[in-house]
């Protein structure tokens, strides 16, 4: 191939990635079912590094836009809430927001939408607007579990919602506050969060859990989850998630 033409592909393919991330994101097994999930309340409780992030993120934009590629979505323009425990959880380096602005498709977004290293999303408030393309009109909106400005049960009272997600342990009271605000639309609430030492008390969600209220997904560190479809290797090979689990 000619000098001229690579460069040209190679433009083309860094445009299509910047402008339509996620016609290029490679699920795994355990991210497809995730984001096939029919149910209006549902939790991802495993370990770190199996994309419960992405998943989520790539699920909320899909709804945002109308294209879910697996399950059938409100049409847009919809109202979508994130929460994470704290403004600098969600905005720290490989964090909540970064990980989103890697998969927002940046020509449908507003000009104004940035994300800045260890500051997330910017804008007061920070939210994302969608201008044009198939979601256009849809807003995603932030906020925190901590009560006060900008977080906690507080911060969703009188908001109608189509979806929520959530990032780390909700709060039981923040938990029923945003489940009413889905009501009107039968909306959907995502959460996911990795159990950790020090966490809040879940044994609500435990109960609701058990109860079927909310539908469990939970798969396990293993290589055969960390394998992307058609990908000839996985992104953590068995050996390497031996070797991490024998550090912890």
């Amino acid at each position: 191939m000619p000098a001229e033409a690579a460069i040209d592909q190679a433009r083309e393919v860094a445009e299509a990635v910047t402008h339509r991330p996620l016609d290029w994101l490679r699920p795994t097994t355990p991210q497809r079912l995730w984001m096939s999930e029919v149910a209006q309340l549902a939790l991802w409780l495993d370990g770190n590094q199996l994309g419960k992030t992405s998943s989520i993120l790539a699920d909320c934009i899909h709804r945002c836009r109308g294209t879910h590629p697996y399950v059938r979505t409100h049409r847009p323009p919809i109202n979508v809430l994130i929460m994470g425990a704290s403004w600098p959880q969600m905005a720290q380096a490989g964090g909540f927001m970064e990980k989103l602005w890697q998969l927002l498709p940046k020509n449908e977004i507003g000009p104004n939408v940035r994300w800045e290293p260890g500051f997330g999303i910017t804008g007061k408030p920070p939210r994302i607007v969608f201008v044009r393309g198939p979601g256009k009109g849809s807003v995603i909106s932030f906020a925190t579990f901590v009560k006060g400005k900008g977080g906690g049960a507080d911060r969703v009272q009188g908001a109608t919602l189509h979806h929520v997600c959530t990032d780390e342990p909700i709060p039981q009271a923040v938990y029923e506050e945003v489940v009413p605000r889905l009501m009107r639309h039968g909306g959907t609430l995502r959460m996911n969060f990795t159990p950790r030492v020090g966490m809040p008390n879940m044994d609500d969600m435990r109960k609701r859990v058990e109860e079927k209220v909310v539908k469990l997904h939970n798969y396990g560190l293993l290589e055969r989850n960390c394998w992307p479809e058609g990908a000839p290797v996985p992104f953590l090979s068995a050996a390497r998630i031996e070797a991490m689990l024998a550090a912890l």
